[in-house]
């Protein structure tokens, strides 16, 4: 089934405005919460080795044999709360893709996941 969260731009920050998919939350928490408060070096860092964990203000992320996890920091030892998990090389281009997008200032960005494939796209 396709899960997707649609991010909004107003007043130069984006704002999460619909999540279809439990397991995309902490995705869109990280993005719209933690990226924001303390830009794209912090998750990008947990993406260069693989035993690292570390939080922020929403979310925590994991990196285990080359899975890069997000969970929500609330809930870090609640392990039936679905986590977002991608490959490290995939999670760091979806960083990648989300600061260029950000840069451009599009009206909604809007993350889809349809099976382990994860893209981003805007709209203005």
């Amino acid at each position: 089934m396709k899960k997707f969260i649609i991010f909004y731009h107003d007043d130069n920050h984006y704002y999460i405005k619909r999540i279809e998919g439990a397991v995309l939350s902490p995705l869109a928490s990280l993005l719209a919460v933690d990226v924001r408060n303390h830009g794209i070096r912090f998750p990008l860092q947990c993406t260069e080795d693989d035993g690292i964990m570390t939080n922020a203000d929403a979310t925590f992320i994991e990196t285990r044999d080359g899975i890069m996890t997000v969970g929500d920091l609330l809930d870090r030892d609640d392990p039936s709360v679905p986590r977002f998990s991608l490959p490290r090389e995939q999670f760091r281009r979806l960083l990648l893709a989300w600061e260029a997008a950000v840069r451009n200032k599009p009206k909604e960005i809007i993350i889809t996941k349809d099976g382990d494939t994860v893209t981003l796209e805007t709209r203005d």
